[in-house]
């Protein structure tokens, strides 16, 4: 599932789903909802952040997945707010947080 899932997304953020309107909910962040592999009417959240024009392409990718959330279900919002994914941007790498099946605005049970 996760391969399915981490390979969704790198398609989705390089323009191959056409489907797919990424927004910039922040200055530097990206959001998009992506349809799931086995289900379209699923959808997988992702936000992420990418270098800048000062470092030059290609850049690679660093993605995080986050673990239990009792108090508040942000899922993937959740390395934002921690400033994780501006930091790891700074470093040259595009930073992308996935919010698991039932956190943020992605679709299904928690697991």
């Amino acid at each position: 599932m996760w391969k399915g899932l981490l390979l969704l997304t790198a398609l989705g953020l390089s323009g191959c789903q056409k489907n797919i309107k990424p927004e910039q909910i922040e200055t530097g962040l990206y959001y998009a909802l992506l349809p799931r592999l086995t289900d379209n009417s699923r959808k997988v959240e992702v936000f992420w952040t990418e270098p800048g024009k000062k470092i030059p392409k290609p850049w690679p990718v660093v993605i995080y997945l986050h673990g239990n959330q009792e108090a508040e279900l942000n899922g993937g919002k959740t390395f934002h707010h921690w400033g994780v994914l501006q930091k790891t941007s700074s470093l040259g790498y595009i930073a992308m947080a996935v919010s698991l099946p039932g956190y943020g605005k992605s679709s299904g049970p928690r697991d």
